[in-house]
């Protein structure tokens, strides 16, 4: 599957201010074959009481899959190469 035999390190900082940013940062090592990375960067913080507003960016570094090997177009991260990514969402609270 995609995320078989893989290590996740990570690291998370929360600034403990009274807009609570906070700041993660990750990265999926394939500890099979060493050659598929996942890179996550995300950012958060409240805007007021009732707003919060998250930014996320993610990267999958991978080779190009093998048209000869047919399982490369189906399990692992190769068939998600090109699936970078970022996001913002915006959270209201009630």
């Amino acid at each position: 599957g995609a995320f078989q035999r893989d290590m996740m390190l990570g690291y998370r900082h929360s600034f403990n201010d009274f807009k609570a940013h906070e700041i993660q940062i990750a990265t999926i090592i394939d500890l099979q074959t060493y050659d598929e990375f996942v890179y996550t960067l995300k950012h958060s913080m409240r805007l007021n009481n009732y707003w919060t507003l998250e930014s996320q960016a993610t990267l999958i570094d991978t080779p190009m899959p093998d048209d000869n090997e047919f399982a490369e177009n189906y399990y692992g991260l190769k068939p998600l190469r090109e699936s970078d990514n970022i996001l913002v969402n915006l959270i209201r609270y009630f």
